[in-house]
């Protein structure tokens, strides 16, 4: 099955750009980036309550800020993502601490971020992004 998820494009500064889509993991209302630059999909810690957290055997991820510093991260399993409508489900993603990037975004947005939608859900679900109309081309089985 085909679906379409729309999106907004966030002008951060001039000509700097963020693609944001809303969501909900479980029953939370979340505003998610969409970083093709990011190797994995992260939340905020403020989610990963409700979350079952997965042992991250041999694996030691790490993710980098805004600033390059390192941040702490932990791997969770989210039973229900949802984007614009379309469910996700059981969806892999790391968790940290996202309040200084949360700062950043909400000084320069208004917004606040729960998270990134990283490489690994976009390998996986995303088959096309169009930035003219501004949606998310998914494949789900």
């Amino acid at each position: 099955m085909i679906s379409r998820i729309p999106f907004q494009i966030v002008e951060l500064e001039h000509q700097s750009y963020h693609i944001v889509v809303d969501g909900m993991i479980d029953e939370l209302a979340v505003t998610l980036i969409i970083d093709t630059g990011a190797s994995r999909t992260i939340i905020d810690k403020s989610f990963a309550d409700s979350l079952e957290k997965l042992p991250l055997g041999t694996e030691n991820p790490i993710a980098t800020g805004f600033s390059a510093e390192q941040i702490p991260v932990e791997l969770y399993c989210i039973p229900k993502l949802t984007l614009e409508g379309v469910l996700f489900e059981n969806i892999q993603s790391l968790t940290a601490n996202l309040d200084a990037i949360n700062e950043v975004y909400l000084n320069l947005t208004g917004k606040k971020i729960g998270g990134l939608i990283g490489c690994d859900f976009l390998l996986e679900h995303v088959k096309g992004i169009d930035f003219k109309r501004k949606f998310l081309t998914i494949s789900k089985k």
